[in-house]
């Protein structure tokens, strides 16, 4: 099974952000023959820390970033609208326009968000 680079980076940030150099204590659980789900956390430590901090930053910057155009599911817009501060600004106003006003003070949970995010990317 063919993993992709942005799979191989997302566990590569993930064992950064516990502070697991290389994916030594990830790897540990996993069978040897996931041993490449390792390959780009392995080259981070093997980075300076300068290098290393750089790499991290356009990782997740990437990460982040999403398309420029809305997914074709237009029959979710409130969903759609919840995103409207991350992306484009001309995008984030044509998602607000076509969506219902959420109810007075509601504030989505972190965890829908990335969700959203998520399926953002999938779709786009």
């Amino acid at each position: 099974m063919r993993i992709g680079d942005e799979a191989l980076r997302g566990f590569a940030l993930a064992a950064a952000a516990v502070g697991d150099r290389g994916a030594k204590r990830a790897m540990a659980g996993l069978s040897p023959h996931a041993e490449h789900l390792a390959c780009m956390a392995q080259a981070l430590a093997r980075q300076s820390r300068d290098e290393r901090d750089a790499t991290l930053r356009q990782w997740a910057g990437a990460a982040t970033a999403l398309a420029e155009r809305a997914p074709p599911c237009s029959e979710h817009p409130r969903a759609l609208a919840l995103l409207a501060g991350h992306v484009p600004q001309a995008l984030g106003k044509e998602l607000l326009a076509n969506a219902p006003p959420p109810r007075a003070g509601f504030v989505p949970e972190p965890g829908l968000l990335r969700v959203l995010i998520s399926t953002w990317k999938a779709l786009t």
